[in-house]
């Protein structure tokens, strides 16, 4: 048979019936030629880029699930043989953009089920995440958070009571997602940082860092600083966000922006005097509100394991922030206490109390860790509730983001 007719073949065989012949035809591609491979798999996506298509119609599941196939394809053939010759790069390249593209597309809206986009995001990281945001340490993006009043704690929590926080009455930047594999191995090259857990760059690129201890956290924290100090507004530090930070960015203040903003080291970080609105929500339990939902968060196990951001594009906060909920527990700043079953430090939280964030504590003192993860219970989830571990310890569940801001505490 030759190329063009493999190809078809392949490709109407997948939009028949292509839960049954995923794994047939994804081994066909091993077994063919290269060109022939290749060939296979750009007639998947018809031989044209995402934007093209969608200039022409909308894709559909079937569209979705033939671009994850045509990427398990090229991956049979081999990422080596893929780019070898300028025609399968294009291909390959092709077909990483539906890859993108399909991901924050949820089945209500003609989008494949959370575990195959997971699988998309897997795939995408072997072929060549486009998406700069999340692999390049420099491209990093950051969502803004206003001044302003806020809800913090659970209305279900006698150690976090809920109540209004005044306190936190500047603004400050908090990382739209969660530092990556690929982010964290940047600073372990050029920062020649020795520390940590070889285990902790085994996943995919486009991944979260787990496996990485309060002080992984906070040594990437201070490169990161040292990295930008030069093109920061006077004053500004990079940090591991506290307690009232990250959940103000999880559930808004009682104002929040009409649109949200975004922004890089290479934009900068300007004052706004941008418009905001009543946040409709401001005691929501969820960044995206009351109820937990399956597609917008990845927890309870229904992946399995970590997943790249940006699959549950409709669990974002309010600010634009991504995986506050689930994916993986994030270090905070903030201190716990001795005691791991009640923390010294309790609410009311007043953020500009040092001695609540003081970076110099030492190891028997645990840390905070917020938002859940793929492995925990939905109720672990929600904005208001905080748990803590030992700043040592690494596991396969905790990774972490960073802010930026003019912070009256002591810099990590």
């Amino acid at each position: 048979m030759d190329a063009p007719e493999f190809a078809a073949d392949c490709a109407r065989l997948a939009r028949e019936a292509p839960g049954h012949w995923q794994i047939v035809l994804t081994l066909a591609a091993r077994i063919a030629r290269a060109e022939r491979g290749a060939t296979a798999a750009d007639e998947l996506i018809g031989g044209t880029s995402i934007d093209d298509f969608r200039r022409e119609r909308t894709p559909t599941a079937a569209d979705w699930g033939c671009a994850l196939l045509a990427g398990m394809q090229l991956l049979e053939i081999g990422v080596d043989a893929v780019r070898q010759r300028d025609r399968r790069r294009a291909i390959a390249k092709r077909v990483a953009g539906w890859l993108a593209a399909s991901l924050p597309v949820l089945p209500a809206d003609g989008g494949v089920a959370a575990r195959q986009r997971a699988l998309a995001g897997d795939v995408l990281a072997r072929l060549g995440d486009p998406r700069r945001h999340l692999l390049e340490v420099d491209a990093m993006r950051f969502a803004h958070v206003p001044a302003g009043a806020f809800w913090m704690g659970d209305q279900d929590s006698d150690d976090a009571p809920l109540h209004r926080n005044d306190t936190l009455d500047c603004d400050y930047w908090i990382a739209e997602m969660p530092v990556s594999v690929a982010q964290f191995a940047d600073f372990v090259s050029a920062g020649g940082y020795t520390e940590h857990d070889a285990d902790a760059l085994r996943p995919p690129a486009n991944r979260p860092i787990v496996n990485v201890s309060w002080h992984d956290a906070r040594a990437f924290c201070t490169w990161l600083n040292d990295r930008w100090r030069q093109r920061l507004p006077a004053g500004w530090i990079v940090s591991l966000p506290s307690e009232p930070e990250w959940e103000k960015a999880a559930r808004g203040g009682l104002q929040i922006p009409r649109t949200i903003r975004l922004a890089n080291i290479a934009q900068g970080f300007a004052a706004s005097d941008a418009p905001l609105q009543d946040n409709p929500l401001p005691k929501r339990s969820y960044p995206w509100g009351d109820d937990w939902q399956v597609e917008k968060a990845n927890g309870e196990r229904s992946i399995g394991d970590t997943s790249t951001p940006g699959i549950f594009a409709g669990g974002q906060s309010p600010y634009g922030c991504e995986d506050l909920a689930g994916n993986v527990w994030e270090w905070m700043r903030s201190l716990w206490g001795t005691d791991w079953q009640k923390p010294d430090f309790g609410y009311p939280y007043d953020a500009k109390d040092r001695l609540r964030e003081d970076p110099g504590a030492p190891d028997k003192v645990w840390r905070v860790v917020r938002g859940g993860s793929w492995h925990d219970h939905r109720g672990d989830a929600r904005c208001g509730v905080r748990l803590r571990n030992h700043p040592a310890d690494r596991y396969n569940l905790i990774g972490f983001r960073v802010v930026l801001r003019s912070s009256p505490v002591l810099p990590l």
